[in-house]
């Protein structure tokens, strides 16, 4: 939490609990552009480079660390993966899931 700024250069990866446990802290995140990181941190974030090219990486890491003392982004980033990725939201669609594998006509939103 007292990092300046979080770097996950993943080129392979599933959902990371490393990523999620970075965002939780409201530490600046920048990480690759895989499919798995642009689904937790989306595809607006700021501090996203594209994966295996350093150059660009060099450059977001500047970026962040020459605008990484004002937390905003980060703070609200940690909020919205709060809600999206909090155990009690997971818990409702696999019960959303699982209700409608059962009885494919009884579906719910959430």
């Amino acid at each position: 939490s007292r990092a300046e700024v979080f770097i996950f250069p993943s080129e392979v990866e599933a959902m990371s609990m490393m990523l999620l446990e970075a965002i939780s802290t409201a530490v600046p995140v920048v990480c690759s552009d895989i499919p798995e990181n642009r689904a937790v941190v989306g595809d607006r974030h700021p501090f996203l480079f594209r994966s295996g090219d350093a150059a660009e990486l060099e450059k977001v890491l500047l970026n962040v660390l020459a605008t990484g003392t004002d937390r905003r982004s980060a703070v609200e980033l940690r909020d919205r993966s709060f809600e999206a990725f909090h155990w009690g939201s997971i818990v409702k669609r696999y019960e959303q899931l699982y209700s409608e594998l059962i009885h494919p006509k009884a579906k719910k939103n959430l």
